[in-house]
């Protein structure tokens, strides 16, 4: 299992949500907003945390995917996406692979596509 920790830097506002989802907002003792740092490593604590705030989310879109469609999300600065995930479909090579083995990849190829069905909301 790998696990990493995403990075949601938001503008201005220190917030909670309650459980009814009310948005509470908390200001330091200065009385002031200020710039702070979320770390997470739930993309749908992100994906609902930049949303609530406004703020901004680096996230695939397999996961921002939907958000994106109903217009709560919207893709900024597309020219500095990071590289594409990459799925491999690893199998033994050999005279008598079963074929439904290459007929599963065929299948996996044409499903996800090009763009992947994720990507198709525009």
């Amino acid at each position: 299992m790998i696990a990493f920790t995403q990075v949601f830097i938001f503008q201005g506002r220190l917030l909670t949500l309650d459980a009814d989802h009310t948005v509470q907002k908390w200001l330091q003792g200065s009385g002031r907003d200020e710039t702070r740092e979320m770390i997470s490593n739930n993309s749908d604590v992100l994906i609902e945390t930049a949303i609530a705030v406004a703020g901004t989310a680096l996230q695939p879109t397999f996961i921002a995917g939907a958000a994106i469609r109903e217009g709560k999300l919207k893709v900024v600065l597309p020219e500095h996406e990071p590289e594409p995930m990459v799925l491999y479909a690893v199998y033994a090579h050999r005279q008598l692979l079963a074929s439904k083995v290459p007929s599963f990849v065929d299948f996996i190829d044409s499903f996800f596509g090009e763009p992947p069905y994720w990507d198709r909301f525009k």
